[in-house]
């Protein structure tokens, strides 16, 4: 991977490369690339959802 990235885009490539493995660990919850991925579109629509003028994405 090479280049800016969004974070998005690095997320997409992470869950490809790595999929099932741990990507996070915090006290007893544990994020697989995949799982971080998702949660990260889904951050990322609400945000989009919420912008009020055009802007570029």
């Amino acid at each position: 991977m090479r280049g800016a990235q969004t974070i998005a885009r690095l997320a997409d490539w992470a869950a490809e490369r790595y999929g099932d493995e741990e990507a996070l660990v915090f006290g007893e919850e544990r994020w697989t690339f995949a799982e971080l991925r998702d949660r990260v579109d889904r951050v990322a629509r609400a945000v989009i959802s919420h912008v009020r003028r055009p802007c570029n994405l």
